[in-house]
């Protein structure tokens, strides 16, 4: 039962974090689209090149940490 408890919270977290990235870029978006600098599309691409980068980064430090162990 403690795995199980574990493993919902960890859910839980993921669900959380999913739903606050969705937000951020829906915020992002939507300001973008109310100025007259900004162009929405390139504001989504942004937005989908950092998530890149920050996927990377998290890779990177999975593999190191693999390597290492």
């Amino acid at each position: 039962t403690t795995f199980m408890l574990f493993f919902l919270y960890r859910c839980l977290g993921v669900v959380i974090c999913v739903f606050g990235l969705i937000l951020l870029v829906l915020a992002d978006y939507l300001i973008a689209e109310q100025s007259a600098e900004n162009d929405p599309i390139q504001v989504l691409f942004g937005d989908i090149l950092v998530l890149c980068g920050a996927s990377l980064y998290a890779t990177s430090n999975v593999s190191q940490e693999y390597a290492v162990n």
